[in-house]
Order: C-alpha cells, then structure tokens, then sequence
C-alpha cells in the first residue's frame, strides 16, 4: 500500500514539473516568434 501511495506521488510530481516546463516554454516561445520575424525581416532588408 506505501509503495503504491510512493508512486502516486512520485508520478504527479514528474507530471506537475513536466507541466510547468511545458507552460514556461509557451510562454518563452509565444515573445520570440515576433521578435524572429522582426530578425529575418532586418537581414532579408540588409541583403
């Protein structure tokens, strides 16, 4: 039953990092796409 109860918790630990990382790279991502564009618009004017 511990051993059970051990698991539980371990998973929903990995699950609930595993989450968080996953909304930290959205939100890390969703800033740079315009920023990007912005980069390759630059040099595509430059050449």
């Amino acid at each position: 039953m511990l051993v059970i109860i051990c698991l539980l918790a371990v998973y929903s630990f990995i699950d609930i990092k595993r989450r968080n990382e996953e909304l930290r790279f959205k939100n890390n991502s969703m800033p740079m796409k315009p920023w990007d564009y912005s980069m390759k618009n630059k040099g595509d004017n430059n050449v």
